[in-house]
């Protein structure tokens, strides 16, 4: 069975116990990593996830604490060997940050490298970023200010479970529409502004009883 695993719960700035957010969503023998910041081989490493086990990258927006890790990603999973594409899925707008990076490192498109795939998701409520076995990945735009960002929705097909990672946003109507019914809602919860207040609890949203949002920066997580 899938298990959707914490990799960092800091927001922007990471901490000695916190690093910056980012997310693994694990299966038997396949992997797909949320976000890119921080030292992503090294996270994967602690979790046994080999680097032929990377199937995608998803990216919720283009902001460095969620892409930042991307150059070396990409060069550890090539000095290390491996062979595959590696598709990477987001808005086009972080894409397009993404791919400048690479550029600028000289690894977007290196002689004898694997191929990175960009895989650009509409801003569309409902949009399926992808299937991987029995998880589905699907996503709505959220309220970033000039940011385009997308929270993601894992469902397992087969049990009906699913969990909502928010990303970066305001409270949002595209956002409860995605988390109705789901499970549990991952929700970026950090500083003072407005309308967005940390608090231990947040309030209950539409969908299964007893669901609630809990601040990502809450979860303590070891990276």
């Amino acid at each position: 069975m899938a298990e959707l695993i914490v990799l960092g719960s800091s927001a922007s700035v990471p901490d000695a116990d916190h690093d910056t957010v980012g997310l693994a969503l694990r299966g038997s023998d396949w992997a797909i990593l949320i976000e890119c910041g921080g030292s992503p081989l090294q996270k994967l490493a602690q979790l046994g996830i080999g680097l032929e086990e990377l199937e995608a990258l998803i990216l919720s927006h283009q902001h460095p604490d969620h892409i930042y890790g991307l150059p070396a990603l990409v060069q550890g999973l090539w000095i290390g060997g491996r062979e595959k594409s590696l598709p990477i899925y987001g808005p086009a707008q972080a894409l397009d940050r993404a791919k400048a990076l690479l550029e600028l490192l000289d690894l977007a498109d290196r002689e004898g490298m694997f191929a990175v795939e960009w895989h650009p998701v509409a801003l569309r409520e409902g949009r399926e970023v992808g299937r991987w076995v029995e998880i589905r990945i699907s996503a709505a735009p959220m309220v970033h200010g000039s940011n385009d960002t997308l929270a993601l929705r894992f469902e397992n097909t087969e049990t009906g479970r699913a969990a909502v990672y928010s990303a970066d946003t305001e409270p949002c109507a595209a956002l409860v529409r995605l988390a109705a019914g789901a499970d549990i809602l991952l929700h970026e919860a950090t500083g003072e502004y407005q309308d967005t207040r940390p608090r231990r609890k947040l309030p209950r949203l539409p969908g299964r009883p007893g669901l609630r949002a809990w601040p990502l920066s809450t979860i303590r997580c070891a990276a």
